[in-house]
């Protein structure tokens, strides 16, 4: 990559986090903006053979379809995934969560978005495709009787 190519970001990220991507990572005092909002998820859960869980029911099992919805929200150089449900809506920072950057691929328009849940065991990665407009995120459990990890996919705005 030359000089000028490593600083030069594709129009699709690039309007979506605001501009080029090095600038992620410099204080930004703007307004909270919602980069993705994502409807209801369905997908499949591999549950793993416990005390809690019989031969039979482990392994593969295809999923309720999550009602509600979320969204990807970026204030400044920080994320946060804003979750709405029958109880209403909560931030997973607002949970006890870290929301973090992964990655990105600038050319496609991909960010790779983690959550972690310190000391509970629930781990979160989502990898959103703001030019196809949809999201594909594991959830991990491991500190629950019924230790799972699910697969969902949803369509976003």
């Amino acid at each position: 990559m030359g000089k000028g190519e490593e600083m030069r970001s594709t129009p699709i990220l690039a309007a979506a986090i605001g501009g080029p991507l090095w600038l992620i990572g410099l204080p930004n005092y703007a307004h909270p903006e919602v980069l993705a909002d994502c409807g209801p998820s369905s997908g499949t859960g591999y549950y793993l053979m416990t005390p809690a869980i019989t031969a039979k029911d482990a392994g593969w099992k295809k999923e309720k379809e999550e009602p509600g919805g979320f969204q990807l929200v970026r204030s400044g150089a920080d994320f946060d995934i804003f979750f709405t449900d029958a109880l209403g809506t909560r931030s997973a920072k607002a949970d006890g969560a870290t929301v973090s950057l992964g990655s990105t691929n600038e050319q496609l328009g991909i960010l790779n978005i983690l959550v972690t849940y310190s000391g509970t065991g629930v781990l979160e990665s989502y990898l959103f495709n703001l030019a196809a407009k949809n999201v594909a995120y594991t959830v991990t459990k491991t500190r629950t009787p019924v230790p799972l990890a699910r697969l969902l996919v949803a369509s976003c705005q």
